[in-house]
This record gives C-alpha cells, structure tokens and sequence, in this order.
C-alpha cells in the first residue's frame, strides 16, 4: 500500500456498491453491480488501485466515480435574466 494511504481511505471493490448507493439513491437510479464496477476498472475507466491481486477504490475518488457512472443528477438548467419563455406546441 502506498506510504501516503490510510486503510480508512481506501474501500475494498467488493464494498463499492454500497459506498455508492448514495449517490445512486439521490439521482433516482438503481445501485451499481459489482460486476459492472469491477469490468470498468479493468477497462481503465475508473480509478481504483491494486494490491496483490485485490482492487481498491480512493475514498476522496468516490464523487468522481459517482459522476463516471452517471450517479450524480444533472444539474438544473438556470434561465438568464431577462430570457423569454418560448411555449412548445400548438398555440391555442
């Protein structure tokens, strides 16, 4: 394990489903599978670290793959001051 890492921040992969449920839970999405986490960190597409042979997800890393995973609700759109209103539709 790398000198500058704690055990207590890093999350086991086999425990990432639940760390992220949150997030899930919060943008109206069902919680991750393990399979799905674990194939896109061995695509690369998350960050995560290997010891031995087990995988490790970065504690402070959790919001970004959150956000990878389409776990963060979009942000709302805000109208600019002064914008027009433009009804879709017909026009009664």
């Amino acid at each position: 394990m790398p000198s500058s890492l704690k055990s207590s921040d890093l999350i086991p992969l086999s425990a990432a489903p639940a760390e992220l449920e949150p997030y899930a839970r919060r943008a109206g999405r069902p919680t991750t599978k393990y399979r799905s986490i674990y194939g896109r960190v061995l695509d690369r597409e998350l960050p995560a670290l290997q010891i031995g042979k087990f995988w490790y997800l970065e504690r402070k890393n959790l919001p970004l793959i959150a956000e990878l995973l389409g776990l963060v609700p979009a942000a709302p759109v805000k109208a600019r001051k002064g914008a027009a209103i433009v009804p879709v539709g017909p026009i009664p």
